[in-house]
């Protein structure tokens, strides 16, 4: 991002996101630097989304720059997976615990088939888990796309 300024007063940059100072540990540890109105994040995290303005500051005045919205994506990876053991003909949950950004489409697979809701498979929390009546091998697989 950058914000230019044709001044000849001296002039202080101030970055905000979401309308709060930038971390300080960031700052100190060089992952983010500003210089003559061009802000720099280095190595970005799903944290640094979020809406950012400059403020200009000089002796005749001050500014606020619209907001700049950064979106940080994440591709899908699994966290964990959460397994039960269950007696024959019991009800057993299984969960996917995924993060990404935006939301990926989870697909639940047994035998290479996808599952799909029946009195035999329910899915709750969005697909995140799924409950079967039956332990049988389960396969999860998930996208990228965009989650529905």
């Amino acid at each position: 991002m950058s914000f230019q300024t044709s001044s000849d007063f001296p002039t202080v940059w101030d970055w905000r996101k979401d309308g709060k100072p930038l971390l300080e540990e960031d700052i100190a540890a060089d992952r983010i630097t500003s210089n003559a109105g061009l802000l720099l994040i280095k190595s970005a995290t799903r944290a640094d989304t979020g809406n950012y303005t400059c403020i200009l500051i000089n002796s005749a005045g001050n500014i606020t720059s619209n907001r700049s919205e950064v979106i940080v994506q994440e591709a899908p990876r699994i966290l964990g997976v959460l397994s039960a053991d269950v007696s024959r003909d019991g009800i057993a949950n299984l969960g996917c615990v995924v993060s990404s950004f935006p939301p990926c489409n989870i697909t639940w697979k047994f035998k290479g088939k996808n599952i799909s809701p029946s009195e035999k498979y329910e899915f709750i929390d969005s697909a995140y888990t799924l409950r079967l009546k039956t332990s049988n091998l389960i396969m999860l697989v998930f996208t990228n796309a965009p989650y529905q």
